[in-house]
């Protein structure tokens, strides 16, 4: 702090001299972002616990001295931290410290473990924030399709889903596989190289192939529109795929959706496969 007396150590370290009056003004500080309790004290500044101890006999002393009831005062909750919150106070602690300022833990330890939480990491924030400056605008995640071995799609999710859990500094949103989209599944990250490191390695997951098109989501995430009940000797119409706009009449419904279609057009009587959902019951009589 300014106008604090400070010696330097033999390791080059700056070492406050603590009076009463920098106790106070610490521990007042470490309220305005949480509780003061012992647990969160040692974790984030012991050497404050150090201090207040010395100069007030116990750390209860000193957070009555401080002007906080103790009993109320150690069980205020932690802030709950919003994006925008966090990215606001980065840009406090860099505008004030610098953007290679590296005692963000004992200076704000909730800050950090927050940033860590929604960025992935400390210097991820930072570079968020530096964004959100300039187009005041939050980051977002963005969608990447995810090769994987055709019909491990759920299995590769599964892994996706269990490794951003443990690995530390990459942060990954949904991860979603479905039955329409085989050998591929849709992975939210904030950055495609971050995916792909995450990624590698993982049993039968075959690659990044970039990012996804909402139109492409939207068409493998959104339901079919349920078909009208067909039935064999019915007159139908083909509404997509290579026949499209042919008539012909159902000749036998085999298993799935299978459906063989005699054309009535043809020259000479010809019988095709073709889908069910390619077909739609047709208005000539």
């Amino acid at each position: 702090m300014l106008g604090t007396p400070v010696n330097m150590t033999m390791k080059g370290q700056k070492q406050v001299k603590w009076t009463d009056e920098l106790v106070v003004e610490k521990i007042k500080s470490l309220a305005t972002s949480g509780s003061v309790n012992l647990e969160r004290v040692r974790q984030e500044d012991n050497r404050l616990l150090m201090a207040a101890r010395h100069r007030f006999g116990c750390w209860e002393n000193a957070v009555k001295a401080a002007g906080l009831k103790y009993e109320e005062a150690r069980l205020t909750p932690p802030p709950k931290w919003s994006k925008e919150m966090i990215l606001k106070e980065v840009l406090e602690v860099t505008r004030s410290k610098g953007e290679n300022f590296r005692g963000i833990t004992r200076l704000n330890k909730s800050l950090y473990t927050a940033a860590q939480t929604h960025f992935g990491s400390w210097q991820k924030a930072v570079e968020a924030a530096r964004s959100f400056e300039t187009t005041g605008s939050l980051p977002s995640m963005k969608v990447f399709t995810l090769k994987t071995s055709f019909g491990k799609e759920e299995e590769v999710s599964q892994a996706v889903q269990l490794r951003s859990k443990t690995h530390r500094g990459i942060k990954v949103g949904k991860v979603i596989s479905t039955p329409k989209l085989r050998g591929y599944i849709f992975v939210e990250a904030m950055d495609e190289n971050e995916l792909i490191n995450l990624t590698s390695g993982i049993r039968h997951a075959r690659g990044v192939i970039g990012q996804a098109s909402q139109d492409e989501i939207q068409k493998f995430l959104v339901p079919d529109i349920p078909t009208e009940e067909l039935k064999e000797g019915d007159l139908v119409d083909v509404i997509k795929g290579d026949l499209k706009g042919e008539v012909g009449r159902i000749k036998r419904i085999g298993l799935g959706d299978d459906v063989a279609l005699e054309l009535v057009n043809a020259l000479v009587p010809l019988t095709v496969n073709v889908k069910m959902d390619q077909l739609k019951k047709s208005m000539i009589d």
